[in-house]
């Protein structure tokens, strides 16, 4: 029988099928345990059908963290949101974007607006973490040749300037699925010309600023989710590290959707992810519709910490994005419906 899985993008209102497997599955089994016999598996041959399945294992909660971006939705005020996390959920990290917009820089010559991040940063409670995302660029640097000279000196060090001593920061997120959000996509025209080596001459940039300024880890983005149209994404990995990456950033990042979990171990995504020799963070994972979040939590979270040996965080995609309950990869819906992962961290010790 052929396994299908439906692997879903992150915000781009598109969709991937995913062939798990073009075999039959005891076939596939066989193969899988006979590379195990030979030494083919990062674990071992008890691996396998976790791999193939997911474990429906222990969830790591104490690695967990959630993205939010303190809109307003059912729990309330931002201040209020920040207290659900910590108080109900019992997370301890939270990961929010700091956009370079319009709303922050409307001109180059403009004194920036940091209200949005002094909210963001006031609904922190005291004992939780923030990773701030620097990333994207107003309208009126498109198509501009110093771009990356703007974006740091207008944007990142102002940004450091103010918030760089404050001890409730975990690291600082430089861009977001350089990939995909790039020259014309979510970034305007000219900024980013979405190569591997263009990101990591942004992080050349930006990264010795953050070392001068904050004690906190220079993390390095994201691309898209690491497993999905593979080995595409892994690839550009590859080579942003080719290009330098590791010698400019402290954490190295990924995200995961979809299960696809043979990528992991046997498309030698763990093996990439370990090689790098950085601690590592998941900073998105998640799936769509209110019932289905504690399972694939259930199946993928286990695997990625038992397979990625310095593994610290996985950032649940996400606390509140403004869909109904069969849509949303929000832990709290539109309607106020908590999900069946929401529900479980509430409930669990």
């Amino acid at each position: 029988m052929l396994r299908v899985c439906k692997a879903r993008r992150l915000r781009r209102g598109e969709e991937d099928y995913v062939p798990i497997a073009r075999i039959y599955v005891h076939t596939l089994v066989l193969v899988l345990l006979t590379s195990a016999a030979c030494g083919g598996l990062h674990g071992g041959a008890e691996d396998v059908g976790d791999l193939i399945f997911g474990s429906g294992g222990s969830i790591p909660r104490e690695k967990l963290g959630v993205q939010n971006e303190f809109v307003g939705n059912p729990k309330g005020d931002p201040a209020a949101q920040g207290n659900d996390i910590r108080s109900t959920l019992r997370l301890r990290h939270i990961r929010a974007s700091f956009f370079f917009d319009e709303g922050f820089l409307p001109g180059e010559n403009a004194a920036p607006d940091f209200s949005r991040f002094d909210t963001i940063l006031a609904s922190i409670p005291p004992d939780t973490d923030l990773l701030p995302i620097l990333a994207y660029a107003p309208r009126w640097l498109a198509n501009r040749p110093d771009w990356k000279e703007v974006f740091v000196a207008r944007y990142v060090i102002p940004v450091l300037d103010r918030y760089g001593s404050d001890g409730r920061i975990a690291g600082w997120e430089i861009w977001n699925e350089p990939d995909g959000f790039c020259n014309g996509r979510v970034a305007p025209p000219g900024v980013l010309d979405c190569s591997p080596g263009d990101y990591v001459d942004l992080v050349s940039r930006a990264a010795p600023e953050i070392r001068k300024r904050s004690g906190a880890p220079v993390v390095g983005a994201a691309t898209t989710s690491i497993n999905q149209s593979f080995p595409r994404h892994l690839d550009y990995n590859k080579d942003m590290v080719g290009a330098g990456l590791l010698g400019f950033v402290d954490v190295y990042n990924f995200h995961w959707y979809g299960e696809q979990l043979e990528k992991l171990s046997f498309g030698g995504i763990a093996d990439f992810l370990n090689s790098t020799g950085k601690r590592v963070w998941c900073t998105e994972s998640g799936e769509r519709g209110s019932t289905n979040q504690l399972g694939f939590a259930q199946d993928v979270f286990p695997e990625l910490d038992n397979e990625i040996d310095r593994l610290d965080r996985i950032y649940i995609f996400t606390y509140f994005d403004g869909e109904g309950p069969p849509s949303t990869y929000g832990l709290v819906a539109n309607d106020g419906i908590e999900s069946d992962l929401y529900q479980f961290l509430r409930d669990s010790q």
